[in-house]
């Protein structure tokens, strides 16, 4: 009795060969992805952070870093720990707006 795509009703020598194509090319993509410097184009901005050339430091804060209150502080440079009930928490300017610092946990 012979094994293999004999006795497998439906399968030629095309389909089989075209499987292992497209698996082979799949591991080509996988691997120039692995070794892509940055293959989905992610920025610093896309994610909420400042980017490389932004424009302060903290040294030039003063030594001042956080605000805390109930009202955001008007030097965007800050962290600000706001203080409001229910909506309150660690914010910082994306350079439009306050937002939340993100959050995780494991």
């Amino acid at each position: 009795m012979a094994f293999g795509p004999v006795n497998v009703p439906g399968a030629d020598d095309k389909e089989l060969q075209a499987a292992k194509a497209a698996a082979e090319n799949a591991i080509k993509a996988l691997a120039n992805h692995e070794k892509a410097d940055n293959p989905h184009g992610i920025t610093a901005a896309g994610i909420g952070a400042a980017s490389g050339s932004h424009s302060h430091s903290f040294e030039s804060l003063s030594g001042k870093v956080f605000h805390a209150g109930t009202t955001a502080p008007d030097n965007t440079g800050l962290l600000w720990i706001d203080t409001t009930a229910n909506t309150g928490g660690l914010k910082y300017h994306n350079g439009s707006a306050w937002v939340h610092v993100p959050v995780s946990s494991t």
